[in-house]
């Protein structure tokens, strides 16, 4: 199987809202068959990968061709609206009506918080798995690195990067965080990482971007290692990402970034007010 083709097929050919017999018969294989090939190629199911790209495309339709949610449901070839509001919540966080109504004010946020970084901050981490461990973290000694290298001539806004207990970005980091790299020094660390393994993805938006480049991340650069990091480690823990343009091969980023720099700011906030009322 040319799984470079597969993919470049099932992603231009979103529109048409096959399902997976018909991109197999396509390519010469039954169902089971090519699902068992594409799988051991790339790691995940066919059907996943084309849910991703279906939710994808609803993105687009929402904040690029403002369409209705209906519309976009249907167009998106899901006949039953609850089951496309489920997924769209469980992949993205929010209901579709939600998202739609949220995109302005989290672009705001996003921008506040950029704006009001100041040069060389290192900012903290934020917990996804369970929100309370910010506030308790256990010193685990545990720190990583992140040299980012961006093409030439490059200026990025602000790069999200997370550690992930899946090598895919499915669901949110476990532990994640919001770079404005300029200011930053191109240097992102992580410390005091729980023990266990994870997997690093990363995407940066352009600077000067349309707001809506911060939610439709199709076009952003990105990164995504194959092999693991494994916490408690003897290794030096310090690693360059090099940023790249995105493939059609890429599995889809549709996480709602700039939702996850408002939790950022919330687990911030909390922080700061446990250490104050800890103080008096």
């Amino acid at each position: 199987m040319n799984i470079k083709s597969v993919m470049e097929y099932m992603r231009k050919n979103i529109d048409k809202n096959y399902k997976i017999e018909e991109v197999a018969k396509s390519f010469g294989y039954s169902k089971f068959e090519f699902s068992k090939k594409f799988k051991n190629h790339t790691g995940f199911s066919a059907s996943k990968f084309l849910s991703f790209l279906k939710i994808e495309k609803a993105l687009c339709l929402m904040m690029i061709n403002n369409n209705n949610v209906i519309d976009t449901q249907l167009k998106t070839g899901y006949k039953s609206s609850g089951t496309f509001t489920n997924l769209f919540r469980r992949y993205t966080g929010m209901s579709p009506t939600n998202y739609k109504r949220s995109l302005k004010s989290l672009y705001n946020i996003l921008l506040d918080y950029i704006n009001s970084t100041e040069e060389g901050e290192i900012l903290p981490e934020l917990y996804f798995e369970d929100e309370k461990k910010m506030i308790s973290r256990k010193k685990t000694g545990n720190i990583f690195t992140l040299n980012l290298n961006f093409p030439l001539n490059y200026e990025s806004e602000i790069t999200f990067i997370g550690l992930f207990h899946s090598p895919l970005p499915d669901r949110p980091p476990i532990l994640g965080k919001a770079i404005v790299p300029y200011k930053s020094g191109n240097k992102c660390v992580f410390d005091d990482i729980p023990d266990g393994k994870y997997y690093i993805m990363a995407c940066s938006i352009k600077r000067n971007s349309h707001y809506l480049d911060f939610f439709d991340l199709r076009n952003s650069l990105r990164i995504r290692l194959k092999k693991p990091f494994i916490f408690p480690s003897d290794e030096k823990n310090e690693f360059t990402l090099n940023f790249r343009n995105s493939k059609p091969t890429d599995f889809p980023i549709i996480l709602n970034l700039p939702e996850l720099v408002f939790k950022i700011i919330q687990s911030r906030q909390n922080t700061t007010m446990l250490q104050v009322s800890e103080s008096l």
